[in-house]
């Protein structure tokens, strides 16, 4: 099976990933508008989360990948540039994505 992404606004989605994302908001009963990716910063440096979000956030832009809305403050999307987000059978990854050591040194 062929592994496609999709390119858009500095990071990209695999195939497998968008149709899990799809099946999860359509499953769900109080439907959410999207997948909002975030930093959140610690002191072992950033760490990008994903959660259903309602809508948008202030500072924050909509990018649509393959029928899926990502909600992505503008600020932190060339930060994703590198990162595609994947689905396998144990869960989502985001391949790529470098984060910065902190003060717990992450080798």
């Amino acid at each position: 099976m062929e592994n496609h992404s999709t390119k858009t606004g500095g990071f990209r989605v695999s195939d497998q990933a968008a149709e899990k994302f799809k099946e999860i908001i359509d499953s769900m009963e109080e439907r959410p508008a999207g997948v909002r990716i975030y930093n959140a910063s610690g002191c072992c440096g950033a760490s990008v989360q994903m959660e259903l979000a309602e809508g948008l956030r202030p500072g924050e832009m909509e990018v649509d990948v393959e029928g899926v809305p990502f909600f992505v403050a503008s600020d932190f999307l060339p930060e994703l540039s590198p990162v595609t987000i994947d689905f396998t059978d144990g869960g989502f990854r985001l391949l790529g994505f470098h984060k910065s050591e902190g003060c717990c040194g992450g080798h």
